[in-house]
C-alpha cells in the first residue's frame, strides 16, 4: 500500500462514528466517512459523502498505478449498478429497433 502507517492513523481518527454513522449502523461491513453540503444560492444545497471500508483493514487499488485506470473503473462499476444502465442501454436498444 503507498499510503503510510501514520497517514492512515490520521484518517481514522478524523472519521470513526463521522456524520454517516447512523446511516451505516448495522451495515455487515465498517464503513467509515464523511458527509459535506456545499451551499447553493439558487437552490436546494449540494451533498457529498466519501468512504473507505472496511475501517480495521481498507482495501485500496494497492500498486494500481494511476486512478484513472484502477480505481475510476471501480467507481464506474458502483455508478452502473446505482443508476441501473444495463437497463438504460436496454430501452435504448430497443428504442432504436
Amino acid at each position: 500500500m503507498n499510503i503510510s502507517k501514520a497517514t492512515l492513523r490520521i484518517i481514522r481518527d478524523a472519521l470513526p462514528g463521522g456524520t454517516d454513522a447512523d446511516v451505516f449502523q448495522g451495515f455487515p461491513i465498517s464503513i467509515t466517512g464523511k458527509t459535506g453540503t456545499a451551499e447553493n444560492r439558487h437552490g436546494d444545497d449540494h451533498g457529498w459523502f466519501v468512504a473507505y471500508a472496511p475501517f480495521e483493514n481498507p482495501k485500496f487499488v494497492e500498486h494500481g498505478g494511476y486512478g484513472s485506470q484502477s480505481a475510476a473503473p471501480i467507481a464506474k462499476d458502483i455508478l452502473r449498478e446505482i443508476f441501473h444502465v444495463h437497463k438504460l442501454l436496454n430501452n435504448a436498444r430497443e428504442d432504436l429497433e
